[in-house]
């Protein structure tokens, strides 16, 4: 019946409809980073593993398989964490994220301070850009700035340039703009006939020289 009045109902307990069983890397799922140069101790950097089994309210969905690899970006907090499906022909299925939004995927693989911190829009471009000897984060999708913001301040303290290095495409020059308009921090894309991103660059030519003379100029 109904609550008398003055008596409010206590809060439905937080329900996380995901769960995520992973382990570390196998042969099928290593070839795939091994494209972009990361060998094991690359993706142990940003915690990358392999999908085991992928749950939505206790019911299984799917797995990491040869053909199509699943992974999963962890984080230190618990339930916290990102899948990514990348040869999914479904965008709508290939990221899934719990608890993600105010993550900035790679920050805890920085230093204290340092010279150059490129902003990317992947964690794969973080950690090519790693690879490639420059330090690097990006927010969870190109779309969600909010943390990034409120660590502008920090950011400034601890490196001496941040430059902006989204995808060439429409909507990574739009968010590219959006966040030059908020932090007035450096941007850079790369050529149109080169490749949208770092990690597809590296993918593309099988090597870093591209990149790196890229980079460096």
């Amino acid at each position: 019946g109904k609550a008398p009045k003055g008596i409010k109902r206590p809060p439905e307990p937080l329900l996380l409809p995901y769960e995520v069983n992973w382990e570390d890397l196998n042969k099928e799922e290593s070839e795939y980073w091994l494209k972009m140069g990361l060998y094991k101790k690359d993706t142990d950097l940003f915690n990358i593993k392999g999908v085991r089994g992928f749950y939505r309210n206790c019911r299984f969905i799917r797995k990491s398989m040869p053909d199509d690899p699943m992974f999963v970006y962890l984080t230190k907090e618990r339930d916290t964490f990102k899948v990514y499906r990348p040869y999914a022909l479904d965008k709508t299925t290939k990221f899934r994220g719990q608890l993600n939004g105010h993550i900035l995927e790679g920050w805890e693989a920085l230093p204290i301070t340092g010279d150059i911190l490129f902003i990317n829009s992947s964690l794969k471009d973080t950690a090519v850009i790693r690879k490639a000897g420059y330090f690097g984060i990006n927010p969870t999708s190109e779309n969600s700035f909010t943390t990034l913001l409120n660590k502008a301040k920090e950011l400034n303290n601890r490196f001496k340039r941040k430059i902006i290095f989204f995808d060439n495409d429409g909507p990574g020059i739009i968010a590219t703009k959006k966040l030059r308009q908020e932090l007035e921090w450096e941007t850079c894309t790369l050529p149109l006939n080169w490749a949208k991103d770092p990690s597809d660059l590296v993918m593309r030519s099988g090597n870093y020289f591209d990149l790196n003379r890229f980079l460096d100029n």
